[in-house]
């Protein structure tokens, strides 16, 4: 196994764990949010209100970790150009 090729193995362990790391991140923050929520939601002053607050956490949790791994792939692939430059693997 040459130098290329460890920085290949580095890269993939990196990604998958960045990716990993946010999907698991994401699930405890949801998860943990949840909770208080719930409770809010159940008093009828605050409730309907708390159910679109809660809404729109979610979706912006789901989007930067959404973003976070889009970035990582996009990162990934573009190290993966690079190695292939470096090698001579790839044309043009």
């Amino acid at each position: 196994m040459n130098a290329l090729d460890r920085w290949r193995g580095l890269k993939a362990l990196a990604q998958a764990a960045v990716e990993n790391a946010s999907s698991a991140i994401e699930r405890v923050q949801k998860d943990t949010a949840r909770r208080p929520y719930a409770i809010l939601e159940l008093l009828p002053p605050i409730g309907g209100p708390t159910r679109g607050i809660h809404l729109v956490h979610d979706a912006v949790v789901t989007s930067v970790h959404g973003t976070i791994r889009l970035t990582t792939r996009a990162v990934g692939e573009t190290l993966d150009v690079v190695f292939d430059a470096m090698s001579g693997e790839r044309e043009g």
